[in-house]
């Protein structure tokens, strides 16, 4: 949760952003019976990119390629 905050902080005002994140999760809780985390874990799997594109130099000119992330780097994509 700690990182999907400072992703949405929007100039500084971090005490607004986790008040808005705790009543979400209430929300989310009390209306749709769900696990606030379960669902956040979830959609970020749904949205977790599995390739990212590398930049490698050839003959003086950058050239993009495509290369598998890791799991990690997958889930750290996902929340930006």
């Amino acid at each position: 949760m700690g990182k999907l905050i400072n992703v949405l902080i929007n100039k500084g005002h971090r005490q607004t952003v986790e008040r808005e994140v705790k009543l979400a999760c209430k929300y989310l809780k009390i209306q749709f019976k769900v696990i606030p985390l379960e669902l956040l874990l979830e959609g970020i799997e749904k949205v977790k990119p599995v390739f990212g594109i590398d930049y490698v130099t050839v003959g003086g000119r950058k050239k993009e390629f495509p290369v598998f992330l890791g799991p990690e780097h997958q889930r750290g994509l996902s929340v930006r």
